[in-house]
């Protein structure tokens, strides 16, 4: 891949037109699809560092699909924002 190439529909790898495509909008998921176009150019990746954690589900979603070590800088607790136990 060239990082300096800017893609478009017409060449873009197929993951790229699929994200172009998809109306989600959830990190989460676009994280995980990022670790699978880096695993598809034959890299390993050794842990997804986000900035915060929603409490969402995104270590076990991480932790599913084969990667073990999620860091996080905050969460959305350190934000005084309540979530339940659980999340």
């Amino acid at each position: 891949m060239d990082p300096g190439k800017k893609w478009t529909s017409g060449n873009s790898p197929s993951y790229w037109a699929e994200w172009e495509g998809s109306q989600l909008r959830d990190r989460e998921f676009l994280t995980l699809k990022a670790v699978q176009a880096v695993r598809e150019f034959g890299c390993e990746v050794v842990f997804v560092l986000a900035l915060v954690d929603r409490l969402r589900g995104a270590r076990a979603l991480f932790q599913s699909n084969g990667i073990t070590d999620y860091r996080t800088v905050f969460t959305i607790r350190d934000f005084g924002i309540h979530v339940p136990d659980g999340s």
